[in-house]
């Protein structure tokens, strides 16, 4: 066994595994108590319908949040660049 198939099978052995937490949590069945017995955070009724209130699906399919008052919204690129060059004209990006 050469040196480096030792070394990489020995980090292999001593990498912790990465653990995530289970299931996706939707907004009308979010498990507070356990949110709350687990990290020590307090996530009531008020909060989740304000966040899911900021949360949008666009026409292409993809999802968003809404992040200020007046419409601003952050998503990828690659779901809005169609309508990104549509409002663009020369000399007007």
């Amino acid at each position: 066994m050469s040196r480096i198939t030792a070394l990489v099978a020995l980090l292999s052995v001593l990498a912790a595994p990465a653990l995530a937490d289970e299931g996706m949590w939707t907004f009308d069945a979010f498990p507070a108590a356990r949110a709350e017995a687990k990290y020590g955070v307090t996530i009531d009724k008020a909060w989740l319908d304000r966040v899911q209130g900021s949360a949008v699906r666009l026409s292409t399919g993809c999802s968003a949040s809404l992040v200020d008052g007046k419409g601003l919204v952050l998503t990828n690129h690659h779901c809005v660049s169609d309508c990104v060059q549509d409002l663009s004209a020369p000399g007007r990006d």
